[in-house]
């Protein structure tokens, strides 16, 4: 393997002490690859190999009981819109199947947009999810895998990085912010999707992360510089590879294999381009670092792109092919009056002939380049990967400073050239638009081609993008002399662009995004004439799509233009938990007030400020004062309105100038303070209480940032945007002083962040306090407000039941006075008794109002759960039984996601259907959220029809009938399977086995062979595999006759039985539950059957749900597997060694599962009675005490369930009739076995009774249609081994005439009626090898006087037979 570099001497050096000589083999030298782990240490090693093990501490900070966590609340998040927000765009990607692109934008969203390129379809471009997360600038994007699904990873300028569901956009991880110590720019995927590799600015660091858990693995610093471009690549041999290119001009080719040394595998020096830069002097200026570096599909050239040239490098000797300059970037051309470039932007391969090249400017220039006479790449041809993203918007002169701008000359655009083959020189120039330098090209090489151009904007010029031949064309300025002394205004720069295959796209600044289809195969591109060869003329197309981001929004800006809400703009909006009040501030100063979730009789109040509201505010419920309303404005003033009558109570007109944001203090010493923050750089205190200003602080030194405080000191800190914190004394209003640099870091960082910021306004949520709903408000700049509502499905379903429990005791509280005052006598007092009973009446009667009203505003909510207008047969339904509208104003669903991080539905997609179309998270949130609380509205009553009809169609008719519908996620069912809340986990897991059990098969096969791959993954995290055996494990319980591989259901069993040997938290409580609800299943995984069937015994023996999920499994298994259960539980209770506690609770377990599943006990009562009487032992009095009654319960059931056996009470003797007809009598009194004797030969013992003296026995054989009498000698009660059973007589039951009642039928076997062949059947069954699963027969044997012996057959059938005494 070697790569011998472009040098006209025999050895350089690559820039970090490692030489190269002639023929590339490397000498020693220190290794340029610095690895090191994520707390920063060194160590020495290949960087693939701990990229490639990277994986193997994923999750390690994932409880696994996220899985079936009671806690999980379920919080569905609406958001009311009031207006389109702002997206202005700072990167761009599109999915690899070109159906999706996701932009970041300037304010830190992302926007996930739905494309179509096939002319016939319709909404061909569909913003469908906005992502709120970051609180910067997106800067650069990035595919991956995450759990089998499609993700993107976003990176902001504040190092923060994010991994999205591109499904759903469901934010899947996050970190804070300065997670990277850089601000990134570029990010690419690496070819195993898992892990990203980032750069950014003012960092020569590459950082590798992986996705799984956003953990910095490893990275690589060995630039010189800051790291500018970044590129991933596969080779044929699967070869992992990365490239970048830094400031310095150095570009590095590093292999990611493992067991590889530490160092780049090539260097390209992209300075030492024909001798010269591009500055006046031809010096190397900082527009010369590449911003973009991809390799060609064959693998035989390298693009590299910087600001002021796009080169063609072979990757065989890394040799310069040609370079092609930018226009109008040179001061001359600028003095020359041509607009002003931005300079290039990006490029990419289009396949291995075409080069697709993109300004800032927004435009594309399409070239053919020449690589027939190349050699492939030394290690085979190389893969590329896309997923990068383009430079932020800020070009690098910008970012470096104004000294770094380009200088270069226009017509010093040709250098010699030095190649070690060849002393040739060779010049070549083209136009002044566009020119060709340091060209230097092998025989044969052909100047590249350019074929098309792109715009993006209307106005440009066609003919500033260059020239496709060497011949130089005119001038504009020659043409329009004019202009060259009014140079012309600059054209706006697009805010980020893309290639991917023939996909050319642009976003700019406003949110529209333009997409080209490039025509590769074209007869114009393949053939293109020579007279558009030499003419210099290029094609301009047009985009094949564009549509704005805020397309996805349209619904709301044209419904209700009528409205006064649409005729001016939302500014400020606020609601209030409490009663369910949305108040919004306008952009004319007005502000509307309106009941939810049905916004019918919205209320306006004009002329409220004289200009923008910009901010509002309530006082807290429950402090015994009025309800207030604090608004903020642009006109300098904060009013004070009451709630109840929005009358003006009081302003405040101590600022100067706008107030952009006031807050309360958060502590409850402090509840009744509120904050304000005016541009006139002042901070005013208020009371609430009298309304009166306490102090102003400042005014600061420059605008303020934000505002921490110390509340058991006092004070007040104000931070400003020019570094400087301000201290104040909160009580006296006194400065204290004005710190910088790290005194005001140290004393910022451990005080208390005061701000109405959305992410903390986010953390109350999870603060532990149960809540039914709670609302924040995202803000932006001049966006408009997005308020969301979070609807706590857990807590609503609670207050509902309880505020019904009220009310019904409330009923019976009166219903109990008014038949006490009844039954009162006295006239005298019948009329006083009415007044006061008036009296308690009214009170009654408001305390019943004021409940009912609180139920039903929380039933109310419950219209954000109904599918409206999805059947238009239900509707009237639910306005009649719910007496419930479809809400206003116009809402969407979300997703609360990691860090807080939320995504919505546009509400272009956000109609009836919609939620149920785009993912399996968001159809699994709605629909259980809605069939949960219809099952809890329930409990009202009188809506039973309405909700059963709820929750067929969303679990049964909707999945049947609606084009496009997706299935639930399985996984987010399973978390709720095990929880707290009843209706919640029925709910769960009633749609978990109504959606398992109708899928369609074609879709159940992909469903388990999706979860099934990942237990074939290479690196599986406990997390993700702990999810996946317990969603294949509850599908199997489920569809139990599903044809699953017995590699995977194995794996599935072994998997639980490590589950339940650890034994705490809600995974094992699952994991019990379904290796006993499918143990048939993976039965034959469990080596060790009696050592599991402990494991489960212990664990009925901790505290609920674990000890009643443990005893059910262990019923069920018993139910299978009769045999070993009852060995097990059998030593358990007969054991020296077994706590007093464990034997009751096993005495309790076999009589459960008598009760459960006699049939199944019955082969096995020897065994079963052999172990319970042991606990009545007279010599262990404490342990007969102690297990006393929980055996005669058992023996009692016995008694009740099986017909061979029966008790003497007299005599304390428990007789038990075999299935091989023996006959075993026991001793109750001294619990040992009594006596045994055979009483049928080959068959079976059916029932048994004892006379009421007890010293005669009779028993009964179906099979052999016998009764036995047996009778005691005389010393039947007198010594054990003297006790001798005498047949006195045998009666055949088929020489009755109640013959054809079919006695002769074995339990084994229905019932015959004919006897013929009685003696054949007999003999088959003795003689059949397979063995008989008996059952019992409903038969009842008893005296009903001493010489009378009555048989009866299923209750109705009945035989005596008298059985004279001896």
């Amino acid at each position: 393997m070697s790569f011998n570099l472009n040098s006209s001497s025999g050895s350089v050096l690559n820039g970090s002490g490692v030489y190269s000589n002639s023929n590339g083999t490397y000498s020693n030298g220190p290794s340029p690859l610095s690895v090191s782990g994520g707390s920063g240490s060194g160590m020495n090693g290949g960087s693939s190999a701990l990229l490639s093990n990277s994986l193997q501490s994923v999750s390690g900070n994932n409880s696994s009981n996220y899985i079936l966590n009671k806690g999980t609340e379920i919080l569905v998040p609406v958001v009311l819109w009031c207006g389109s927000p702002t997206h202005w765009i700072t990167s761009i990607i599109i999915t690899p199947d070109k159906k999706t692109i996701i932009s970041g934008s300037q304010s830190g969203h992302i926007a996930i947009t739905s494309i179509s390129l096939d002319q016939g379809k319709e909404n061909q471009f569909t913003p469908k999810i906005l992502g709120i997360g970051h609180e910067h600038p997106i800067t650069c994007l990035a595919l991956g895998e995450f759990e089998r699904k499609e993700v993107v990873i976003s990176a902001a300028s504040d190092g923060s990085m994010s991994v999205w569901s591109i499904m759903d956009g469901l934010c899947l991880l996050s970190t804070v912010s300065h997670f990277l110590s850089c601000s990134p720019t570029q990010m690419v995927s690496l070819p195993n999707r898992k892990q990203v590799a980032v750069c950014g600015k003012g960092s020569n660091y590459i950082y590798i992360v992986d996705i799984h858990s956003l953990r910095i693995v490893s990275t690589i610093n060995d630039h010189m510089d800051w790291v500018t471009s970044l590129f991933s690549c596969t080779m044929q041999d699967s070869t992992s590879m990365l490239l970048s290119g830094g400031l310095d001009g150095i570009i590095r080719f590093w292999l990611l294999k493992p067991g590889d040394q530490d160092m780049a595998l090539q260097v390209i020096d992209s300075r030492n381009v024909n001798g010269g830069g591009s500055g006046a002097d031809g010096s190397y200026t900082l527009d010369d670092a590449p911003i973009s570096i991809k390799f060609s599909p064959n693998g035989k050239s390298l693009l590299v792109v910087t600001k002021n040239n796009w080169s063609i490098f072979t990757t065989q000797n890394s040799r310069l092919l040609y370079s092609i300059r930018c226009p109008c970037t040179t001061i001359q051309e600028k003095q020359a009056g041509l607009p002003t470039s931005g300079g290039w932007f990006g490029g990419s391969f289009i396949d291995n002939s075409m080069v697709l090249i993109w300004n800032k400017e927004g435009r594309g220039f399409l070239y053919r380049i020449d690589q027939s006479d190349l050699k492939s790449f030394p290690l085979g041809d190389p893969i590329p990967i896309e997923g990068t993203s383009p430079l932020l918007s800020n070009s690098l002169s910008r970012s470096y400073g104004s000294s770094l701008s380009s200088s270069s000359n226009l017509n010093n655009s040709s250098f010699n050239v030095n190649n070690s083959s060849s002393n040739n020189n060779s010049n070549s120039k083209i136009g002044p638009d566009y020119s060709i330098v340091n060209f230097s090209y092998q025989s044969g090489t052909q100047l590249p081609q350019l074929l098309i151009t792109f715009s993006s904007n209307d106005s440009n010029n066609v003919n500033s993008g260059g020239n496709n031949s060497n011949q130089q064309q005119p001038q504009q300025p020659q043409q329009q002399p004019q202009q060259q002394q009014q140079p012309q205004t600059p054209l706006l720069k697009i805010g980020a662009a893309m290639c991917f295959g023939n996909i050319f796209m642009i976003g700019d600044v406003y949110g529209h995004i333009r997409i080209w289809v490039i025509p590769v195969n074209s007869e114009q591109l393949l053939n293109p004439t020579s007279q558009t060869a030499t003419s210099g003329k290029r094609i301009l197309r047009e985009p094949n799509l564009q549509g704005s981001i805020s397309d996805g929004w349209k619904s709301v800006e044209q419904s209700g233009k009528s409205g006064k809400a649409r005729q001016q703009r939302v500014t400020a909006s606020l609601l209030l938990d409490d009663t369910m009040m949305l108040i919004r501030g306008y952009e004319d100063g007005s502000i509307s007030t309106s009941k939810l979730p049905t916004d019918l009789f919205t209320k306006f109040y004009n002329n409220s400020h004289n200009s923008r509201v910009n901010y509002l505010m309530s006082s807290p419920p429950g402090t015994g004062l009025r309800r207030l309303l604090f608004s903020a404005s642009n006109d300098c003033t904060i009013k004070v309105w009451d709630l109840s009558t929005f009358k003006l109570l009081h302003t405040f007109s101590h600022h100067t100038g706008p107030v952009y944001s006031i807050f309360s203090l958060p502590q409850s010493s402090r509840r009744n303070t509120f904050i304000s923050i005016s541009e006139d750089k002042t901070i005013g205190m208020y009371s609430m209480e009298d309304l009166s200003c306490k102090h102003m602080f400042g005014v600061h030194s420059s605008s303020i940032s934000k505002v921490h405080w110390k509340n058991e000191q006092g004070y007040l800190m104000v931070e400003t945007i020019d570094g400087s914190v301000s201290i104040w004394e909160m009580g006296s209003g006194e400065l204290e002083g004005v710190v910088y640099g790290q005194i005001a870091k140290d004393i910022l960082d451990n005080s208390e962040l005061l701000s109405n910021n959305w992410k903390q306004q986010e953390s109350k949520i999870h603060s532990g306090q149960h809540f039914p709903t709670k609302s924040l408000v995202y803000t932006h700049k001049n966006d408009p407000p997005i308020q969301t509502l979070f609807l706590n499905i857990k807590s609503i379903s609670e207050e509902i039941l309880l505020i019904t429990q009220q009310k019904n005791q409330q009923q019976q509280q009166q219903q109990q006075q008014q038949q006490s005052q009844q039954q009162q006598q006295s006239q005298q007092q019948q009329q006083s008794q009415q007044q006061s009973q008036q009296q308690v009446q009214q009170q009654q009667n408001i305390g019943s109002s004021i409940i009912q009203k609180d139920l039903n505003q929380l039933v109310s909510i419950f219209s954000y759960l109904i599918p409206w207008g999805m059947d238009k047969g239900l509707d009237p339904l639910y306005m009649k039984d719910f007496q419930l509208r479809p809400p206003q104003p116009d809402f969407s669903f979300g997703l609360l996601g990691h860090g807080g991080n939320m995504s919505f539905l546009t509400p272009s997609v956000s109609y009836s259907t919609g939620k149920l179309q785009c993912s399996e998270t968001l159809t699994a949130q709605t629909t259980l959220s809605a069939v949960a609380l219809g099952r809890t509205i329930l409990r009202i009553g009188g809506m039973e029809n309405i909700v059963s009809q709820l929750t067929t169609f969303y679990c049964t008719t909707l999945p049947e009938t609606l084009q496009g519908y997706v299935y639930p996620d399985f996984s987010y069912l399973a978390t709720y399977c095990q929880d707290a809340n009843e209706d919640v986990m029925i709910s769960a897991r009633s749609i978990f086995k109504i959606s398992i059990e109708r899928m369609p098969n074609t879709a159940f096969k992909q469903l388990v062979n999706s979860f099934c791959s990942v237990l074939n993954a290479d690196c599986l995290g406990p997390f993700e595999r702990a999810r996946s055996i317990i969603v294949l494990a509850i599908i199997a319980s489920n569809r139990p006759n599903t044809d699953f591989n017995n590699a995977f259901s194995s794996r599935v069993g072994i998997e639980l039985q490590k589950m339940i040997y650890k034994g705490t938290g809600n995974l094992t409580i699952i994991a019990v539950e379904l290796i006993g609800k499918g143990f048939s299943i993976w039965k034959d995984s469990i080596k060790d059957l009696p050592g599991l069937l402990k494991c489960l015994f212990t664990l009925t023996m901790q505290s609920d749900p674990l000890a009643t999920t443990s005893k059910t499994s262990l019923l069920l298994i018993g139910s299978v597997d009769p045999k070993t259960f009852i060995q097990v539980i059998g030593d358990e209770i007969s054991s020296e060694n077994t706590s007093t506690t464990c034997r009751v609770h096993g005495i309790v377990l076999i009589g459960s599962l008598i009760k459960k599943d006699p049939d199944s006990v019955l082969p096995f009562l020897p065994r079963v009675i052999d172990s319970i009487i042991k606990s009545l032992d007279p010599h262990t009095p404490v342990l007969r005490e102690a297990c006393i009654r929980q055996t005669t319960a058992v023996l009692h059931l016995m008694v009740n369930k099986y017909p061979m056996v029966s008790f003497h009470h007299d005599t304390q003797r428990l007789v038990l009739g075999t299935l091989d007809g023996l006959i075993v009598i026991y001793d109750l009194k001294t619990a040992t076995r009594w006596h045994r004797f055979e009483s049928f030969k080959n068959s079976f013992v059916s029932a048994v009774t004892f006379n009421e003296s007890g010293k005669m026995l009779a028993c009964y054989c179906s099979f052999l249609n016998e009764i036995k009498i047996w009778q005691a000698s005389s010393t039947f009660f007198g010594l054990i081994n003297s006790s001798q059973f005498t047949c006195v007589r045998t009666v055949s039951t088929a020489s009755e005439k109640q013959t054809s009642l079919g006695f002769n039928s074995p339990p084994t076997q229905p019932l015959n009626q004919n006897n013929n062949n009685n003696l054949k059947q007999q003999q088959t069954i003795i003689n059949n090898t397979q063995p008989m699963i008996p059952k019992i027969e409903n038969i009842k044997l008893f005296w009903s006087n001493q010489n009378s012996l009555v048989l009866t057959k299923d209750d109705t059938n009945t035989i005596t037979f008298n059985i004279p005494s001896n």
